[in-house]
């Protein structure tokens, strides 16, 4: 995360924002096939347009806005969002926050739509992120155990015999994930998303070994932050094409 020089005004401007925000409702419905289970899930979220809708007015009570910068991981298959929050009155220098992308793996196929989505998921949870907001659920849309539907029941004649379920990897295997993910600067958390996004939506240790693989291979692709100690690497070891805290690149 950078900021500006001095930042207080944007601070108490944020705590104004977030004493009178509301979280935006999760109106959208978003349809899933897991190939791993061969069924059908919907899950609820917020469109990006709904988001600003709800937000930019109170934003602009308090003198703030908001940019976003997609960036890409060149040669990593990763496509982000960085997040940039501005205070500013007249006569008065601006002041400024910006956040560490939110990266979303592209899906293999790299179509563009697969891209646009990709973009689409990293600026809302990006948006959300930087004005500790979270997207709320309707009261009116149906409880979250219902939203999974199976396909439609065949005659156990016809029913063909179901494949056996890939080996789970384990917890050895993901903890070495995990420490791999840590080298690259990326937490735990952000290796279940993208398990995820990849397709495996439970814990990380029941994944299939072909989602490991995945994920082994998209981190490899990543360059080292830190050592196993968690001691940061030298900064020629930062990834390409993204600016250092201390370079002029980094200021907006």
């Amino acid at each position: 995360m950078l900021t500006s020089e001095s930042f207080g005004e944007l601070a108490a401007a944020l705590a104004a924002f977030n004493a009178a925000a509301v979280n935006p409702i999760a109106d959208q419905v978003a349809k899933v096939h897991s190939k791993r289970t061969n069924s059908d899930f919907t899950y609820p979220y917020a469109e990006l347009g709904g988001i600003t809708d709800v937000e930019r007015p109170e934003l602009a009570k308090h003198g703030l806005s908001i940019w976003q910068n997609v960036v890409y991981a060149d040669g990593r298959g990763w496509i982000g969002t960085e997040t940039t929050i501005v205070w500013g009155n007249p006569g008065v220098p601006a002041e400024w926050v910006r956040f560490d992308p939110v990266w979303v793996p592209i899906p293999d196929e790299g179509s563009p739509q697969d891209i646009g989505k990709a973009i689409s998921y990293s600026r809302r949870y990006g948006y959300l992120a930087a004005l500790g907001l979270a997207a709320r659920e309707s009261s009116d849309g149906p409880p979250a155990g219902d939203r999974r539907q199976e396909k439609p029941a065949q005659s156990r004649a016809s029913r063909p015999a179901a494949p056996a379920a890939p080996a789970a990897i384990g917890s050895a295997r993901a903890a070495a994930l995990i420490a791999m993910a840590n080298r690259k600067g990326k937490t735990a958390e952000d290796v279940r998303s993208f398990a995820a996004a990849a397709g495996h939506d439970g814990p990380l240790e029941k994944a299939p070994p072909a989602i490991a693989d995945r994920l082994g291979r998209r981190l490899e692709g990543m360059p080292d932050l830190f050592d196993a100690n968690g001691e940061a690497l030298s900064p020629a070891s930062a990834p390409s094409g993204e600016p250092q805290a201390d370079s002029p690149e980094a200021t907006p």
